[in-house]
């Protein structure tokens, strides 16, 4: 196996983060595996792993903006954002009934034109990143890349069909692999 996912399965591992089970996901399906990112936010050395796999991934893409996925991706997304020093932007599930009542965060005035790369911790169906997509789009912002760091996805099409390219540090087979060699 590759060096860069060898470490970033050790991190993942690590932190917890690779659960075995039944598990009921996002999509309302059932896996025996569950991935939850949300716990390499409290290890620092493991997350500095994903952060470094993911700038390395984020250099190969033109973008403005990051856009974080809430709430797993957001951590991961405001991370990078100031890393890179890069603005971080994030779009609401729902406007906000109060205030400015925005959809998308973090940005005053206009997203015409402007380039933003998406950013999540895993990608199931597919269903929030193209939310996320579909309301940057209705703003005007040119959304053409996703990166997550888990690919647990069998539905490429949904992304494809709308112009996305989908970036992920693992696939859900690769950490499958590495459960059946008795490793996880």
């Amino acid at each position: 196996m590759h060096s860069d996912k060898a470490l970033l399965l050790n991190a993942l591992k690590e932190a917890g983060s690779i659960k075995r089970g039944v598990f009921r996901l996002s999509s309302g399906g059932v896996s025996d595996i569950y991935i939850d990112i949300r716990l390499v936010y409290s290890k620092p050395r493991c997350l500095a792993i994903i952060v470094r796999s993911m700038e390395k991934t984020l250099s190969r893409i033109v973008y403005d903006y990051i856009c974080g996925i809430p709430t797993g991706g957001l951590p991961l997304a405001s991370v990078l954002a100031f890393k890179l020093n890069k603005p971080l932007i994030y779009v609401r599930k729902m406007p906000k009934e109060y205030g400015t009542q925005r959809i998308v965060e973090g940005i005053e005035g206009s997203l015409e034109g402007v380039k933003v790369v998406i950013v999540d911790d895993v990608i199931t169906t597919g269903t929030s990143v193209m939310s996320a997509v579909r309301a940057l789009r209705k703003l005007g912002a040119r959304v053409d890349d996703v990166t997550v760091v888990v690919n647990r996805s069998k539905n490429k099409e949904l992304l494809i069909n709308e112009g996305i390219r989908l970036h992920s540090l693992l696939r859900i087979e690769e950490i499958r692999e590495l459960i059946w060699r008795g490793q996880i």
